[in-house]
């Protein structure tokens, strides 16, 4: 039966809609291996896919390389995973760092 209260619709709304997300993103992190390769974390709340091959960035990345759609990708086979890694938060901001100064990639 639907919720006639539409406050009450858009609370359960969001959190299904948060739910699904975590399970696609666990899904996504257990086919890329499930743990850093630099210091091998395990936590999935720090985890984060990175790019093995940076995208050069002009003005935005495309919202489909990046966050919830490319895990999803990654979980439905579009997006091959030998392109990319997991990486814990501090080693992906050292990766990225890294990356800025040799690729000078970012418009200022």
């Amino acid at each position: 039966m639907p919720i006639k209260d539409e406050e009450e619709r858009r609370t359960y709304q969001r959190e299904w809609k948060r739910r699904e997300a975590e399970k696609i993103r666990k899904k996504a992190i257990e086919i890329l291996g499930g743990k850093c390769i630099e210091c091998g974390e395990t936590d999935w709340i720090v985890l984060e896919i990175d790019h093995i091959e940076p995208l050069m960035r002009i003005n935005r990345i495309h919202k489909l390389h990046s966050g919830i759609n490319l895990a999803r990708r990654i979980v439905n086979g579009t997006y091959s995973k030998e392109n990319y890694q997991l990486l814990c938060a501090n080693d992906h901001k050292r990766k990225t760092y890294k990356e800025r100064i040799k690729y000078k990639n970012y418009v200022k």
